[in-house]
């Protein structure tokens, strides 16, 4: 019944922090918590919701304090359930949140290694590598992710940005072409506009009309 109860409430409580309710998703996940101790998904939870905290914090010190909070409950799921990829993904978005960045490069490096078929780690790698300005580890991770699945999208998108950075501007006008041939393929549109953006003015910066 404990036990019932715990996931119950643990689930509601992602539910809330889903849609930004932050204090009543707090106050579920230590129902959860209440219930049984060790349920890894409530501190996930708890961490997550402390991270969203420090990013719309009102000054650093608060920020600070909600990101410390916030990597100290990522820290007790991920010792609860350490092959679970969401609850690691979570700790590298808090450390590049907080400005960390050499931290979630060790984290997102590991897991790279864990979970090597899975082109959205080398999508977040390659995003952490841009931050840092290692544009070149940032086109090689980038690449990766539609080695592993030609329509995921954001390797594209990465893959042109990094080739940007590093002055190969032919190669990243190819690249969001293809990104939007491959969108046209789907029937799908870029909600952002970013790669019409992109192509516009590599355009102009190449001399092509």
């Amino acid at each position: 019944m404990r036990d019932h109860c715990s996931k119950l409430s643990g689930y509601q409580a992602v539910l809330a922090v889903g849609k930004g309710d932050l204090d009543g998703g707090e106050s579920l996940a230590l129902k959860a918590l209440r219930f049984r101790e060790n349920f890894a998904i409530a501190w996930d939870t708890l961490g997550f919701l402390e991270k969203t905290r420090a990013e719309t914090g009102p000054s650093a010190p608060r920020r600070e304090k909600h990101f410390r909070q916030a990597d100290e409950y990522f820290r007790r799921a991920i010792s609860l359930a350490p092959y679970t990829q969401s609850f690691l993904e979570h700790q590298v978005q808090a450390m590049f949140a907080r400005g960390r960045l050499e931290q979630a490069l060790d984290l997102q490096v590991a897991l790279v290694e864990k979970f090597p078929r899975l082109p959205n780690q080398y999508k977040n790698l390659a995003l952490v590598l841009m931050k840092l300005g290692r544009f070149q580890g940032a086109l090689a991770a980038a690449q990766r992710s539609p080695e592993l699945h030609h329509y995921y999208i954001p390797g594209y998108s990465l893959k042109g940005q990094a080739l940007m950075a590093l002055g190969r501007l032919q190669e990243a006008l190819a690249t969001f072409e293809e990104e939007r041939k491959i969108l046209e393929r789907l029937g799908r549109t870029d909600p952002t506009g970013q790669i019409d953006l992109h192509i516009k003015l590599l355009k102009a910066k190449l001399g092509i009309k």
